[in-house]
């Protein structure tokens, strides 16, 4: 009984058992089709309905879905679910039903739940560069907005606390401030071109960048001398290691020290967990476990569809399940499904220092718009020293 829905009214009048699968990528609306119509006539009791959000917004339309509506469901990235979570009201309304798993060739085993590591890669003739000592050094980023990517390869250093949120609490601004000059190529427009983050791009802009553009671009960068470490995946760093180049390129380490691309176990900034398939926690647990049972374990007419990535995205490469994808990995236990245990307790701390993000509490207290994300208690004893602090405490003393 397959019916698509270019925009529903709201996720939570769904009739029960009913499960309304929001989109927000035009490859994923064929693909989510074709899985609605597959298991309709495959014999399972779960009952698809796409809802269309290509042109309303991207993957936060609909998170913001999921957290308003009972039976939606949709699939995002860490960072997306880490914005949710902290959009939230109460970030245990958005719950992970399932987790992308991969086969982890070269760095994971299967069932972890990683899709990658962040990795800082540090050109040839470096071997004096500490990760302490970054401050004035140029950079190579993959991309902005690249799934917010290059915020978490920079949330490390925030939560180290090189990082100084006081003034302004925007992580762009914050980096910009920190490195020299380096290159964060921006297809979205948000980064002025005349900022130093901008400098060594190959055209002195971010945007209009294609050069050094992803991950293999970043990588471009380096070996081009434009900046002196590229914070990039694993797997990209993995693909140059055999390269006559290869032998030369250091891992930066948290320690200060540096280590050759293989020991990239013990020398990186933090695992990047696989997309998710979020509900809100309203949903009946009936339905939460008919999506798991069904979605990780496909009917034979669905198989052949769910992992298929080349008949949807002809011009993107993303979709939902890509073809990189080998399997669904169920969670089974309430503490699994909490999006915090699922992004990790370190992925959580340093996306939040980036962020200034804090409490509740705090942000009642904190409400300035200097102050427009706040965090642990550490975070509001740095924002207090501060000169708007200063004078958030005298006016909470009067």
């Amino acid at each position: 009984s397959f019916r698509f829905y270019p925009e529903l009214s709201s996720g939570i009048n769904a009739e029960y058992g009913e499960v309304i699968w929001c989109v927000y990528r035009p490859a994923d609306i064929g693909k989510c089709e074709d899985l609605a119509i597959a298991y309709s006539q495959g014999g399972t009791s779960l009952d698809i309905k796409c809802e269309d959000y290509t042109n309303k917004g991207g993957a936060e339309s609909c998170w913001t879905r999921v957290l308003d509506g009972r039976n939606t469901i949709t699939v995002i990235d860490a960072p997306e679910i880490y914005k949710a979570m902290r959009a939230a009201t109460d970030e245990s309304s958005i719950r992970v039903a399932l987790g992308e798993d991969y086969d982890g060739s070269g760095k994971v085993e299967r069932g972890s739940l990683i899709h990658d590591y962040w990795v800082g890669v540090v050109a040839g003739g470096r071997s004096d560069l500490k990760v302490s000592e970054m401050r004035g050094e140029r950079i190579c980023l993959p991309e902005y907005e690249n799934y917010g990517a290059w915020e978490t390869a920079m949330g490390y250093f925030a939560w180290r606390g090189w990082f100084d949120p006081s003034e302004r609490c925007d992580p762009l601004w914050t980096v910009t401030r920190y490195f020299g000059n380096s290159c964060l190529p921006d297809r979205s427009g948000a980064i002025p071109d005349h900022w130093k983050i901008c400098a060594a791009c190959s055209k002195g802009t971010c945007s209009g960048e294609s050069l050094y553009l992803g991950q293999r671009g970043a990588l471009t960068c380096l070996s081009s001398g434009a900046g002196v470490v590229a914070f990039v995946h694993l797997k990209a760093a993995l693909s140059v290691y055999d390269s006559p180049e290869g032998s030369t390129l250091k891992l930066l380490c948290r320690d200060d020290s540096q280590s050759p691309i293989d020991g990239w176990s013990g020398c990186n900034f933090g695992a990047v967990r696989t997309a998710g398939l979020v509900y809100n926690s309203n949903m009946a647990a009936g339905d939460v476990s008919t999506l798991q049972r069904e979605l990780a374990n496909p009917p034979v007419n669905v198989q052949n569809i769910i992992f298929n990535t080349e008949k949807y995205s002809l011009t993107e490469k993303k979709v939902i399940f890509s073809g990189e994808v080998t399997s669904l990995h169920v969670l089974q236990s309430e503490e699994s499904r909490d999006p915090r245990t699922y992004l990790g307790e370190e992925y959580v701390a340093h996306k939040d220092a980036l962020h200034c993000v804090t409490s509740a509490a705090a942000l009642q207290v904190l409400s300035a718009p200097a102050l427009h994300c706040v965090t642990s208690a550490a975070a509001v004893l740095q924002v207090l020293s501060a000169p708007v602090g200063m004078l958030l405490m005298i006016v909470l003393l009067v």
